[in-house]
């Protein structure tokens, strides 16, 4: 738990006083901008829960009669959960984006899976076409020396037909 600051706790505690002396329900905005302050500071919702709960017993006397002390408390809790809303309002969007971090993680997770097995196929498809090519490659060295052995073999058979000829001629 974060110890809030000394000067924003009496911030706090004069805004409530002001807010708590002006009757009806006083100004959101300057509540809500303790909030942000509070946000700044990185206070979270229990320590400024312990500020206004420190402030408002500073506040209220012991001696204070029961129906004013109510009236006093309601007025308190509403410039309480006005403080609270820049905070809320943080915490829904972190929650929000925590969902979507988890679904894009998700989507990661099995996107990365897929491109496992793509890669696999690819590799055992290249394996496959390096196999062919070098069967390929292998034949036409063959084909090749096969070649070459029937040209001999024709070139001598001419040169046999051509003595033959000369020695009946």
């Amino acid at each position: 738990m974060k110890r809030p600051n000394h000067r924003f706790s009496r911030r706090y505690q004069a805004e409530l006083r002001k807010c708590l002396a002006g009757g009806a329900r006083a100004h959101p905005p300057v509540a809500e901008r303790l909030g942000r302050i509070a946000l700044s500071e990185g206070l979270e919702v229990l320590e400024l829960a312990h500020v206004h709960a420190e402030a408002l017993l500073s506040l209220v006397p012991s001696t204070c009669p029961a129906s004013a002390r109510a009236r006093t408390v309601n007025r308190a809790r509403a410039f309480f959960l006005d403080a609270l809303v820049p905070i809320e309002r943080t915490h829904r969007t972190m929650v929000e984006n925590a969902a979507l971090l988890k679904r894009l993680n998700s989507s990661l997770h099995r996107r990365t899976a897929e491109l496992v097995a793509a890669n696999r196929q690819l590799r055992r498809e290249i394996a496959q076409k390096e196999a062919a090519e070098h069967s390929l490659l292998l034949s036409e060295k063959r084909m090749r020396g096969l070649s070459h052995r029937v040209l001999l073999a024709q070139e001598e058979e001419r040169r046999e037909i051509s003595r033959q000829l000369h020695d009946e001629i």
